[in-house]
């Protein structure tokens, strides 16, 4: 018994086709195959069947369904492939041969024809990729989708389907077979005119057939359609073949490459000669690979490096961090001695308890306890920038806690000390254990520590430097007491100067054009900012909010750790604007609540109703699931908020958000309402792991992505800056000179460029030009490392291997570092390349080549690798780059010599790399 998917749904068993029952029967089946051989909750299924409104028999008619395709599926008899449909907890299970389900074959097929383009079997490739291609016949489950299924599984099946088909179309290219698959290409650049991939190998296809003009008209046409459906310019990538086929940059040849076979054929390649072009998967943006003829010579692969056996996978990692280090010392004010030993054990162990609870509710963990002794790390799993701050917070909430106990419970009265240090560590971490913490950073605590007198919250010059922000301190810092931190800052000291706005003319005449259509179309319209960290995502929603006509703003920010769940930052965001302060009891809160239902609901069931859900959204009621209707009367309430002007919402640092406020904010946008309301989200690409589709298929969103800004740019916003902290003078250029020193540094971030211009105002003058680098902020720093330990694993673990091989990048250099503790390097390098940590290498002679897209990226992931695995990784580069024909001899010798045994010092924050003055 077959099943076919790729069209209208069908069951083929002994080639006559099988009947099936109602919608919902082929409904559910075509669920269930979307998911062969995995349990499918019940829940699932009923979502899938009634996405809205499940009648009360809903269950039953399921259970129905499923009885009749049991019926159906005992045709094929019982055999031990036979498809069967198990009842398995908490669902159902459909046991299934996977070749007898079309989507598994084309799946397969898909694998294989991806692995031969990347060993270069352009042909089999083409060849295996159309076969995958050639069994749909039609959309996927064409008949449910006409009666209006519309499941997130299909969409990803559809973008499946796109993918193979630009993968078999490079796999062509790299045949030399371009206007053989023009008309194709049109065809179904016609049908997704928004498919960028597909536009540019369109554009390619036109370009290397000499229509020039057609191509950069295919170009217009997709940017036209980019900008009036989804307020979007083309990607980076689009935007540079364009400009290469403008410049006539893209190349018609590229270095020979002798197609390798497998074992176990002979060495010549399909169709009787090698085939000369590199991998396409591994080509920079609009290198295109063709046919050379005669093809050059070239070097065979080099043997596999014999590589040291990695430790298990159950083995401790370490890795150098910067962390903060909290210490809690426990003083009883009198001997205990002839105290019950039960009682002090009890006293300490309400300590105890009451320190863990602090400590992981600031994002820390709790690592060691010894008697009275309490130790804490915060940055020790995942990096941050506020770690520092994180860790005296939970100091201060420690004392504060403890200071209003029953201080005559127990033995004795009890007196709490805590320090808190920062600084590098070297960080071990065994698999379902704490981590273990080694380095100065931990005597620097402890010596602070016996100078705090109970009820004190001391800390190290670091931890105050990057904390001051957001901590109060008492009086300078003392070298051997330290800085005494007396609380958290509410407002102290002013709000900074923001820097000024540069290069963001457009993205800010964006967001004023869609508060504008807003306004005039009486709709709701979701934007999402999107960029690193310190891009300047803030930066331009507070310039906007400047600008925008309107003062109708609600703003929402969210904390890296959320306290109160995942409604709070909404709640604390509405609270001013319904007259509740911060220390109101909660009697008041809850007559304000009332008042303000009133006032939007009117009087009766409906401001009940709103009421209600008002009582969720503070924390008054919590109950074990949202109430239906929560979204739509919180809704309501922000819409009364704008009134008849539009309403701004501006929701930061989405990409810390809890799963409810992300729900919310979903919703705001899914249907269509007549409320003018522009919702502004900032968010880092980490939003995308966890909402894949976010804005996806939505009429009303748009995204705006911040690129790092061009060095003149930068260079224009560090002037302005050192002028702003200096005297009040044009820079000399003397001046000039050092801030285009640390613009390659910066790599088009602003606030890297604001810590950077700090830096060189504390540094003074310039004296001499030396060539000097300029040390590594300390901001910076932790902004990169945190953005580092926000890679998955196998990632982070390329990126560190390819932070020592530093130029010399490619993927077979890093597997030979990695020794294949990730298996797909490939595939993590891809990541890398899209999370815009590296970019393809155009000027490499490999076609695998990446660089890094920042210098402060590689420094500060080289730094995180201890000296002896750092030293066995370029013992590794070396021995790997030795085997290389034609190697550069300079890289050679700066692998060996760092291979040597270097002094376990830190070494320098910007690494020296070797270049290649020839080639």
């Amino acid at each position: 018994m077959r099943f076919q998917l790729l069209g209208p749904l069908e069951v083929v068993d002994r080639s006559r086709p099988v009947a099936l029952g109602g919608t919902k029967q082929r409904a559910a089946l075509g669920y269930l195959l979307l998911h062969p051989n995995s349990v499918v909750p019940t829940s699932s299924l009923l979502k899938a069947l009634w996405p809205k409104d499940m009648p009360p028999t809903g269950r039953k008619m399921l259970q129905n369904a499923v009885a009749a395709l049991r019926g159906v599926l005992t045709a094929a008899g019982d055999s031990p492939g036979a498809p069967a449909l198990l009842t398995h907890t908490p669902g159902y299970l459909l046991r299934v041969d996977p070749e007898d389900v079309d989507l598994s074959r084309f799946r397969r097929l898909v694998h294989a024809g991806r692995a031969d383009l990347t060993a270069g079997s352009w042909q089999r490739a083409a060849r295996t990729l159309r076969d995958a291609i050639g069994l749909w016949r039609g959309p996927l489950l064409a008949d449910l989708v006409e009666q209006g299924v519309d499941w997130p599984e299909l969409a990803a099946v559809r973008n499946t389907r796109l993918a193979a088909l630009e993968d078999c179309v490079e796999a062509e290219f790299a045949s030399g077979r371009y206007g053989e698959m023009i008309y194709e290409l049109e065809r179904w650049v016609e049908a997704e005119p928004l498919r960028e991939r597909l536009c540019g190998q369109l554009m390619r296809a036109l370009y290397h057939c000499g229509r020039q003009a057609d191509a950069l008209g295919v170009y217009r046409r997709t940017r036209a359609r980019l900008v009036d459906e989804l307020g979007l310019d083309p990607g980076r990538e689009l935007r540079e073949l364009e400009r290469a086929i403008l410049n006539q940059e893209v190349p018609h040849r590229l270095p020979a490459r002798r197609e390798t076979a497998p074992a176990a054929r002979s060495g010549a390649a399909e169709g009787g000669g090698p085939v000369a072009a590199p991998p396409v998967a591994a080509l920079p943006v609009g290198i295109v690979p063709q046919r050379q003829a005669p093809p050059a010579p070239a070097p065979v692969t080099p043997a596999p490096v014999a590589l040291a056996p990695l430790p298990p996978a159950s083995a401790p990692t370490a890795e150098l961090k910067h962390v903060s280090v909290l210490m809690v010392l426990t003083r009883f004010e009198h001997d205990v001695a002839a105290a019950p030993p039960e009682e002090v054990d009890d006293a300490l162990s309400d300590v105890a308890a009451a320190v863990r609870e602090e400590v992981e509710r600031a994002g820390g963990v709790v690592t060691a306890k010894a008697a009275s002794l309490i130790v804490a790390l915060f940055g020790s799993t995942r990096s941050g920038e506020d770690d520092a701050t994180r860790a005296v917070r939970a100091a201060l909430a420690v004392r504060d806690r403890l200071a209003h106990g029953p201080r005559g419970a127990g033995p004795a009265a009890l007196g709490v000390t805590a320090a808190v240090a920062t600084g590098h560590a070297l960080v071990r971490r065994h698999p379902g254990r704490a981590p273990e913490v080694g380095g100065g950073v931990l005597d620097r605590c402890m010596r602070l520590l016996a100078h705090v007198s109970p009820g004190e919250v001391r800390v190290c010059e670091e931890t105050r430097g990057a904390s001051e922000g957001a901590i109060g301190y008492d009086g300078p810092h003392d070298p051997v007491r330290g800085s005494w931190a007396t609380g958290a800052r509410q407002g102290a000291g002013g709000t900074p100067a923001a820097p000024p706005l540069v290069d963001r003319d457009r993205e800010l005449a964006l967001l004023r054009g869609l508060l504008e259509q807003v306004g005039r179309r009486s709709r709701t319209h979701l934007v999402t900012v999107l960029g690193e960290p310190g891009i300047g995502k803030s930066r331009l929603v507070d310039e906007f909010q400047r600008v925008a006509e309107t003062s109708s703003t609600v703003v929402v920010r969210c904390p890296r750790l959320g306290g109160g769940g995942d409604l709070a930052p909404l709640a604390d965001a509405l609270a001013p604007r319904m007259g509740i302060g911060p220390a109101d009891p909660v009697g008041l809160v809850a007559a304000k609540l009332a008042a303000a239902a009133r006032g939007s609901g009117g009087a009766g069931e409906r401001a009940d109703r709103l009421l209600a859900r008002l009582r969720v959204l503070f924390g008054l009621d919590v109950p074990d699931v949202l109430p239906d209707g929560s979204f739509a009367a919180w809704r309501h309430v922000l819409e009364d908020l704008g009134g008849a002007d539009p309403l701004v919402l501006v929701l930061e640092d989405l990409h810390w958000a809890g799963e409810a406020l992300l729900d919310f904010v979903d919703h705001l946008t899914a249907e269509a309402t007549s409320s003018p309301l522009l919702v502004v989200v900032t968010a880092r690409p980490e939003l995308f792991d966890r909402r894949p589709a976010w804005g996806g298929g939505k009429a009303e969103a748009s995204t705006i992505t911040l690129d790092p800004l061009a060095d003149q740019d930068v260079e224009r916003l560090l002037t302005a800056l050192c002028v702003r902290r200096g005297p009040a003078s044009a820079p000399t250029d003397e001046a000039r000179a050092a801030y285009r020193e640390v613009i390659a540094h910066i790599g088009g971030n602003p606030l890297f460029a604001v810590e950077y211009a700090r830096v060189l105002a504390d540094a003074g003058p310039p004296s001499g030009g030396g060539g000097q680098s300029p040390p590594l902020p300390p901001l910076v720093r932790r902004v990169v490392a945190a953005r580092i330990d926000s890679l998955p694993a196998d990632a982070k673990a390329v990126l560190l291997d390819a932070a020592v091989l530093g130029e010399d990048l490619c993927e077979e250099g890093v597997r030979a570092l990695g020794g294949g503790a990730v298996p797909d390097v490939a595939r993590a390098l891809e990541h890398l390349e899209r999370r815009e940590v590296l970019r393809r290498d155009r000027d490499a002679e490999r076609a695998t080549a990446y660089a890094f897209r920042s210098p402060l990226v590689r420094d500060v992931a080289y730094l995180t690798i201890p000296q002896h695995a750092r030293a066995e990784k370029h013992r590794r580069a070396a021995d790997w780059l030795e085997r290389v024909p034609g190697h550069d001899a300079l890289r050679l010798v700066h692998h060996g010599l760092r291979s040597g045994g270097c002094r376990p010092v830190e070494p320098s924050p910007v690494l020296p790399q070797p270049r290649q003055h020839a080639r």
